[in-house]
């Protein structure tokens, strides 16, 4: 779970849930920053997508009317977010938990 190989652009994982999400558009953001061409893929859980964190990355990471500080350039992150759906988290079933879900 926790092997990374940054000599590959592989960050590896984080122990806390959701907590690779926050670290995904960081990669995204330097992605952007450094104009290396590459695309951050963030693999996360339903149960991870069901957290705080989830909803501040992704909204940080649509965000393009913002600019970066540091550049004059617009943010917008090259990241995929990709649910794996098991349609159950730690707390139990996620059919409980969200509403306005349609499972294919």
């Amino acid at each position: 779970m926790h092997i990374a190989d940054f000599s590959r652009g592989h960050l590896g994982a984080n122990a806390i849930v959701g907590g690779s999400m926050g670290m995904a558009v960081g990669s995204g953001m330097a992605s952007r920053y450094f104009e290396d061409k590459r695309l951050t893929l963030c693999f996360a859980g339903d149960g991870a997508f069901n957290n705080g964190i989830a909803h501040e990355t992704i909204n940080m990471a649509t965000m393009a009317q913002f600019t970066n500080g540091l550049m004059s350039k617009k943010f917008g992150i090259p990241i995929v977010f990709a649910a794996v759906n098991n349609q159950y988290g730690m707390t139990g079933q996620q059919r409980g938990e969200v509403t306005g879900i349609e499972f294919v």
